[in-house]
């Protein structure tokens, strides 16, 4: 029977049939894609919300580091300022050892120079230098000093007692250098 077809019948019966077997696997491809797009919209779309879930929870977690950063910063400046603070106040101050030297010099005793100077352990040792009436004034001076609890030795060169009246007198102090004196 496909004998008795004409050619030309014969080619538009071909073309048709080839635009049938076209028509189906393109609408099979469209069900497919269809398809694939319904139940693949589901998945991005919770992964997208994720991504930017995770994302907006990324830049919290920046910003509270950065601004934990600065307050650990700060922290350590005020630390720091604490320390200097409280090693600051527990340091004699220079002016109570002045005070004190001037306290200890009686009668017949004038202090015309007291060098105090800071190290980084404590106090060096003071260098007095003045005036004693005599003997016995500069000899009760120096006890006075020895009984004192800051300090520790009393430098008194032997040179000072050759005079016997208006001797001038050189005196090296070494003081207890405890931070709570």
């Amino acid at each position: 029977m496909v004998n008795l077809i004409p050619p030309t019948a014969k080619r538009d019966v071909v073309i048709e049939y080839w635009i049938r077997v076209l028509t189906v696997w393109a609408g099979l491809a469209s069900i497919t894609a269809i398809l694939v797009l319904v139940t693949m919209l589901p998945v991005y779309v919770l992964v997208d919300t994720q991504i930017s879930a995770y994302m907006e929870s990324a830049d919290i977690a920046s910003q509270k580091l950065a601004s934990y950063e600065s307050v650990s910063d700060e922290l350590t400046r005020s630390t720091q300022q604490a320390q200097l603070l409280i090693t600051s106040t527990r340091e004699t101050q220079l002016s109570e050892i002045i005070y004190m030297f001037d306290s200890l010099q009686g009668n017949g005793i004038e202090l015309s120079q007291v060098k105090v100077n800071r190290t980084p352990v404590g106090i060096a040792p003071v260098l007095l230098a003045g005036d004693a009436a005599d003997r016995q004034s500069l000899a009760d001076f120096r006890d006075r000093l020895l009984a004192e609890d800051r300090i520790e030795v009393v430098d008194f060169p032997i040179s000072n007692l050759a005079k016997d009246r208006d001797i001038q007198f050189n005196i090296t102090v070494t003081l207890a250098n405890n931070p709570t004196s």
